[in-house]
This record gives C-alpha cells, structure tokens and sequence, in this order.
C-alpha cells in the first residue's frame, strides 16, 4: 500500500507492535523496523496496531505516532 523505501513522513500511515505499555506510554515497533512511542492508555503489550506519524524524531528522541485503532479490528 505504502512505499517505505523512502523516509517515513509526517500524516504517514504504519503498523506496529506494542513492545512495551506504561503509565500510558507506549513503546511500539514499527513495520519499519523503527521504535516509536505514543500516549495511549488500556492497551495489551504485543497487540498489533495501526498509528500515524506526528513528529519526526530528531536530539535522540524517539519517533512520536498516535495509535488509530488495533489492528485486528481494521476493516
């Protein structure tokens, strides 16, 4: 669906794995093989997820992205 040869941007749309869920801080990785983090409460570690990309990682921080929806339930 999506070229990923080319750099991530900004509105993008990618899938990811929640690797770790604290305090509503999650850490995902991402399809690109990219680590991610996103503010989002009340989901399970390994559940595959669609996010897109708001801020581009930059000083050593990690990739922001907003988790849509589980991926399961994706039509």
């Amino acid at each position: 669906m999506w070229n990923f040869e080319d750099e991530l941007s900004v509105r993008d749309c990618v899938r990811g794995v929640v690797v770790d869920n604290r305090a509503g801080v999650c850490r995902l990785l991402l399809e690109t093989g990219e680590n991610a983090i996103a503010f989002f409460g009340g989901i399970r570690e390994q559940t595959e997820v669609l996010c897109t990309v708001l801020k581009l990682p930059h000083n050593g921080k990690d990739l922001l992205v907003s988790i849509d929806c589980d991926d399961g339930l994706a039509a």
